[in-house]
Parts: C-alpha cells; structure tokens; sequence
C-alpha cells in the first residue's frame, strides 16, 4: 500500500484525527485507509493492529509522484490550469480565501477550481451558463476519489508557481491601473 491508494477524501478523514494520540490514532488510521468500521478495527488483535500498522509506514513520507496535468477521472478527460493565462480573476480570488490549514479540507476543491473538461482533442469543453456551479459541484464531489500523491504532485507544483503567478498578476494590475489613469 502507497499514497497511490489513498484518496483525497481518505486523506480529509486521516487529517480530522489528528487530535487522537497512540493506539487510539492508529486505530483510526487503519479504518479509514482500510475503509473498516472502527468497530472491526478494534476486534483486532493487538498482533494484526502491529502488522496493519507497519503497512501504513509511508504515512510518515510524501508522496514523491511527478504532476501530471492532463488527466482522465469517471471516462472524462481533464486539464490542470499551469501557467496565469489560463486563470481568471475568480480563480486568484477563491484560492486568497482559503486559509492555510483549510488546504487538505478543501484539496478537491482547490482542483475542481484549477481544472477544466477536455474533449478528446483537447479542447475545452463548454458548459452551459446555467450550469456552471452544478458542474463544479460534481466535479467537487468527483476529484474526492483522485489519488493523493496525484494531488500532492500537482499542489507542489502549483505552489512553487503560485508566487510567480502573482506577481505576473500584480504586474498587469499595475499597467492597467496605469493605462485607466492616462
């Protein structure tokens, strides 16, 4: 068992037991990566806890996956938003928002707001005025079951650029600001 096996929203369950401690913790751990019931987690043998345990070791390292930005989930294809030309004003708005320890709580969010549908040729496909925040919302709910070291590659990636795409943004403000003024 890796990363790879573990989803996003298995990830959100793993960090919302982070106030447990010890055996109590490990408990946990291995119901939600294991998708048990607690209650047969706690039938175990202190022996087969010990044994599930060892398995989920790779908890305690990173995912070390490189991003991919072009991607298929449920039969349809999506594109990762890497460069600021491809964001809008929204995007740069919803993402100031979040607060730092809200990022794993909103991690499906954060990709559903930074992605787009693609047909098989790669082009955008165009979603119907009405239906925007239905779509995002599925799309939301979707990427929950993404692998988390493919969301931990493309997050490192995005914020090691995100610095850069600010201050690009902070640049056009400034012309524009510039040109509005003459």
């Amino acid at each position: 068992m890796n990363w790879k096996n573990i989803t996003i929203e298995q990830l959100q369950e793993l960090a919302s037991i982070n106030h447990f401690e010890g055996v109590e913790r490990r408990v946990h751990q291995i119901a939600i990566v294991k998708r048990l019931d607690i209650d047969e987690v706690e039938e175990m043998s202190l022996e087969q806890i010990l044994k599930e345990v060892e398995k989920l070791s790779f908890l305690n390292e990173l995912p070390d996956d490189k991003p991919l930005f072009a991607f298929k989930h449920y039969n349809k294809r999506y594109r990762l938003i890497t460069n600021a030309q491809e964001m809008n004003a929204h995007h740069f708005i919803e993402l100031q928002q979040i607060k730092a320890d809200d990022i794993i709580e909103n991690l499906h969010k954060i990709l559903a707001m930074l992605s787009y549908e693609v047909d098989i040729f790669g082009r955008r496909v165009k979603i119907n005025k009405g239906q925007v925040a239905q779509n995002f919302e599925s799309r939301c709910e979707d990427f929950k079951t993404l692998s988390c070291s493919f969301a931990y590659a493309y997050a490192s990636f995005f914020l090691a650029l995100y610095p850069q795409l600010l201050t690009a943004t902070l640049d056009y403000l400034k012309q524009e600001m510039s040109n509005l003024s003459k």
